[in-house]
């Protein structure tokens, strides 16, 4: 196929010479403007040594850039290519029926992915495909980030029997769980 020629009449090309002649260029001065008020960024504290994250759980964190960190408020969302848009779109309104649920609240990070991982070969098993991952909001302290709930969103996007999560809804325990959806085992 051939591009379209489109052809100018006299008078427009005229209008249009006539335009740029008389545009002048702005007057600046040579300074960048700077804002006053520059925002501090957001920086995530360092897990300390002390830290009850140790292990396979702190390595999680360590990938993390401070902006990357989850809040307490944030949504979560994943899917893998090639899920059909109906199935996720049930996952995201919790309309699967929910066939195993875990608590990971008060764990320190390798029990919970010590537990996480029992929890999955259990559901593999038993052939489950929507599951209930309760992670929580993160402690009292709305400065610091929940660590569970960003070990937990990078450690279920390497895991290749899960097929996609999404935030709960409020009456599941809302952005401090995530609805999953498993792989299903031949």
């Amino acid at each position: 196929m051939s591009k379209k020629k489109t052809f100018l009449t006299p008078e427009e090309r005229e209008l249009f010479r006539h335009s740029v002649k008389i545009n002048q260029p702005l007057q600046q001065d040579k300074r960048a403007t700077q804002d006053k008020k520059l925002k501090k960024p957001l920086i995530a504290e360092p897990i300390s040594k002390e830290s009850e994250f140790r292990g396979e759980a702190a390595l999680f964190l360590e990938k993390l850039s401070p902006n990357d960190w989850l809040t307490a408020q944030d949504y979560i969302h994943f899917a893998r290519t090639g899920i059909p848009f109906r199935l996720l779109n049930k996952l995201k309104r919790g309309h699967l029926p929910i066939e195993a649920r875990v608590d990971l609240h008060g764990l320190t990070g390798d029990e919970m992915l010590e537990k996480m991982n029992q929890f999955l070969q259990l559901c593999a098993q038993q052939k489950m495909r929507s599951i209930l991952v309760v992670h929580g909001k993160g402690g009292s302290d709305p400065a610091k980030p929940p660590i569970l709930k960003n070990v937990v969103n990078l450690w279920l996007r390497q895991r290749s029997e899960v097929l996609a999560f999404h935030s709960a809804k409020s009456k599941d325990g809302g952005t401090g769980a995530l609805y999953v959806l498993l792989k299903l085992r031949k």
